[in-house]
């Protein structure tokens, strides 16, 4: 687990910043007390180079979303992370947004 955000029914933003930079392959994000509505990640690497990836996944409460692979796999380590989310259903107002990562 690298962390964990709380996002609310508006449109969120959390960033993640890694001490020290670590060279991932993969992130998987999962949703908790809330389905979760993943618009897009942005991943800035330690040479500089930000790269927004597209996700568009709705993620169940409880459950996790999709593996999401990283570019530039070994040549660059990742120094951020950013997400851009919001929670959906009718009576949720809050949910967590756990990050994981694969090396």
């Amino acid at each position: 687990l690298l962390a964990e955000r709380t996002a609310d029914r508006l449109t969120d933003h959390d960033t993640i910043v890694l001490e020290p930079p670590q060279n991932y392959r993969s992130i998987k994000l999962a949703a908790k007390d809330s389905r979760v509505h993943i618009k897009h990640i942005v991943v800035t690497f330690d040479n500089g180079v930000v790269k927004r990836i597209e996700v568009n996944q709705e993620i169940n409460e409880g459950e996790q979303g999709q593996p999401i692979s990283l570019p530039d796999v070994g040549q660059k380590s990742v120094t951020k992370i950013e997400m851009l989310y919001d929670t959906s259903g009718v009576f949720k107002a809050r949910g967590k947004v756990s990050v994981f990562a694969m090396k």
